[in-house]
């Protein structure tokens, strides 16, 4: 029996998860409607100044591929990853990050260009009467271009199932090689797996196209309420009908329950409550939702049913939102084994 490998294709982010008082956040010139992309020179300021005046900063290796391919490989299930990476300071970090946490069973092909590396800034602003108000800043960096120098082709062909999000195709320069490796890994009969992240971060000009080669090449779907709704909202149809040839879709609804849309079929998996957080804490869920899906991968893989899957996916993502500053890593991956004993 052959052995599962995942072939991951993807943007390499360095998530900054910060907590700060909200009046200094007004004098570093950050507001609520600061949402989309700044420039590269935009981005140095913030991340300094915000260092210094948080009262929580954190930075790690992120993105959705990056985060599923730490935690599935610290599962035991072999990862290549490929992604672009700058030359820059964030560069390092993600590197050093990564190579803190490396498993034996993860393989990274980074190309290294010059520029800045893709950065997210995840900002929680809190008033003076306990009041929070989220900020997320992006800086799309290298991450613009997925190498077109790595033998896409050659890496896939050892892998049994292939995974990337939509987080992936916003831009003109990433598309192409993006629908060039799913199709690809379609001929070469790869299970695909795609996560809806970043959908509503897609160009409408080429929106459709990337829809369409989802609808025609997907096996398993992975996304969110805001996700499904978005895509929902643009199909004008139920996500079940939009994908109907895919045969699984999963809908994670923040730390409260999941939906496995088989076939339509609904299996819905409460999270189990008295480890869900509680809101007074500092809780970032940044990577949860990728979490889960590894963890749902990981299930399916060594034969759990759907809601043996969703269970175990749960307690995954459950803790990750425990332990922010690692994937799957440290304390938490006791957790986790614990869990997928049970």
């Amino acid at each position: 029996m052959r052995e599962e490998r995942i072939f991951c294709l993807g943007r390499p982010i360095v998530d900054i998860m910060v907590e700060i008082r909200e009046s200094h956040l007004e004098s570093l010139g950050l507001r609520e409607s600061q949402k989309d992309e700044i420039s590269d020179e935009e981005v140095r300021g913030p991340i300094q100044a915000l260092a210094g005046k948080a009262d929580y900063f954190f930075v790690s290796s992120g993105g959705i591929e990056t985060n599923l391919a730490v935690n599935i490989s610290f599962l035991g299930i072999g990862v290549d990853f490929i992604g672009t990476v700058g030359n820059d300071h964030l560069g390092s970090i993600f590197m050093d990050g990564l190579m803190l946490e490396k498993s034996p069973n993860l393989n990274l092909f980074l190309t290294l260009k010059e520029g800045k590396t893709a950065s997210i800034l995840f900002i929680r602003a809190i008033s003076d009467s306990g009041e929070r108000q989220d900020i997320k800043v992006v800086n799309y960096g290298v991450s613009d271009y997925l190498p077109s120098d790595v033998s896409i082709k050659s890496i896939l062909s050892r892998a049994t199932i292939f995974f990337s999000s939509l987080f992936s195709t916003n831009t003109f320069e990433t598309v192409a090689v993006w629908e060039d490796a799913v199709r690809t890994a379609k001929k070469l009969g790869k299970k695909i797996i795609i996560d809806l992240g970043g959908i509503n971060t897609i160009p409408r000009s080429i929106l459709k196209q990337v829809v369409g080669v989802v609808r025609e090449c997907a096996d398993i779907i992975s996304t969110n309420t805001g996700e499904c709704e978005f895509i929902q909202n643009y199909g004008k149809e139920e996500i079940s009908s939009i994908f109907s040839k895919t045969k699984l879709i999963l809908v994670t609804r923040r730390k409260s329950d999941c939906v496995i849309l088989d076939k339509g079929k609904r299996i819905y998996i409460p999270f189990p409550t008295e480890k869900i957080p509680d809101e007074s804490e500092k809780i970032f869920e940044t990577g949860s939702t990728d979490a889960f899906c590894a963890g749902f991968i990981f299930a399916l893989l060594k034969g759990a049913s759907l809601e043996q899957a969703g269970e175990i996916a749960a307690g995954v993502s459950l803790t990750k939102i425990r332990y922010p500053e690692s994937h799957l890593t440290k304390t938490s991956l006791s957790d986790c084994r614990r869990i997928i004993c049970i």
